[in-house]
């Protein structure tokens, strides 16, 4: 129990699970990440950190004109709508 608490706490603290592997002796990387146990807390902070819908301002929008007039706008253009094709000229029906 006390491995796996510090182990815990070194993990939380910055240690990389590799490190964590060869300090406590393992083989496998899989025994260790056992042995670590990820609290709920750690889970919000990586989720903060690394979300991109965490954080309260949206990311930037492209601008609507591009900077070079030469070039075409990105801007959304309105589709015409379709129009009604009727199928009784057509060969196959």
């Amino acid at each position: 129990m006390l491995r796996h608490t510090t182990a815990t706490l070194m993990m939380e603290g910055g240690a990389d699970l590799r490190s964590l592997q060869t300090m406590l002796g393992h083989e496998s990387l899989n025994t260790t990440q056992i042995c670590t146990h990820v609290t709920i807390d750690r889970l919000r902070e990586v989720h903060a950190k690394t979300h991109p819908a965490a954080s309260d301002t949206p990311p930037a929008a492209p601008p609507a004109t591009p900077s070079d007039p030469s070039q075409p706008s990105l801007a959304a253009k309105p589709i015409a709508p379709l129009q009604d094709i009727s199928h009784a000229d057509h060969p196959i029906g």
